[in-house]
């Protein structure tokens, strides 16, 4: 908790030194479907820093807010988690969320230091052994990027999904409505 509150408030510092004025409110982003305990969080670690938090905002319902997006899709990729939401006529349609991200495998000093369990499942039922303590094999870790995008592909129903794709997703699991259709697509995230 302290160490996020430390990150915002050097982050503040920065942006009031740009800005030339004192920021007195913020509002954060969370994960899809992650809870009120979580939105809760960002708000106490906004507050800590002395701003007011005026809301929180699921990440991709944040970023198509940013972006002023209307109709379309934002598939926010982070560390851990791919968020998607998508848009029609500026109504949100639905959310989903993804064991799919960037830090899902580690490497250090050339070397697997870490492997996310689903990750390393998904790997293996595509014939791709991979293992803590090996060498990174650039190979290898390419092709689970590819699965892991074509996991993103058919949250979005561009590819068909499968048993396996269903077991990808974080919380209750839920998929995207069918509907709308993916017109436009925009990617944002943190890795």
């Amino acid at each position: 908790f302290m160490e996020s509150v430390n990150i915002l408030r050097r982050l503040k510092e920065k942006a009031e030194k740009v800005l030339g004025c004192e920021l007195k409110t913020a509002c954060g982003a969370i994960p899809p479907k992650t809870g009120e305990k979580s939105a809760k969080m960002v708000a106490n670690v906004i507050e800590e820093t002395g701003m007011i938090c005026t809301g929180i905002e699921d990440e991709p319902t944040a970023a198509a807010k940013f972006l002023r997006l209307v109709n379309g899709t934002v598939v926010d990729i982070g560390g851990g988690t791919s968020n998607i939401a998508v848009y029609q006529k500026g109504t949100l349609k639905g959310t989903c969320c993804l064991d799919i991200g960037g830090r899902l495998i580690k490497i250090s000093d050339g070397k697997i230091s870490y492997i996310f369990p689903k990750i390393q499942k998904l790997a293996s039922d595509h014939g791709i052994t991979i293992t803590v303590g090996e060498k990174a094999d650039q190979s290898k870790l390419y092709n689970v990027c590819c699965l892991m995008a074509e996991q993103l592909a058919k949250a979005l129903y561009l590819l068909p999904a499968d048993d396996e794709h269903k077991g990808l997703y974080t919380n209750d699991g839920s998929m995207l409505p069918k509907e709308p259709k993916v017109a436009a697509l925009t990617y944002s995230g943190g890795v």
